[in-house]
């Protein structure tokens, strides 16, 4: 059986995702660790002042709300 590649410069099968040390330019690399510290790392909410906190959860708040909405609106027809 053939293997067809979605496109030319496709590889015929999905690997595996680089680790995040590797994933970096080496050109790069240095200036990322000299300018940020290393490598750019997950914000944890819970550490942040409250009131970024607060501002943190009224954006996710008026996110999902938007969402419902749309969704609302697509299932009513209005």
């Amino acid at each position: 059986m053939k293997e067809t590649k979605f496109h030319e410069t496709q590889p015929p099968y999905l690997s595996e995702a680089p680790d995040r040390e590797s994933a970096l330019d080496p050109q790069i690399a240095q200036l990322q660790r000299i300018e940020a510290g290393g490598l750019l790392k997950p914000v944890q909410l819970s550490t942040m002042p409250r009131w970024l906190r607060i501002g943190g959860y009224v954006v996710r708040a008026i996110f999902v709300m938007m969402l419902l909405f749309g969704l609302y609106m697509s299932l009513t027809g209005h």
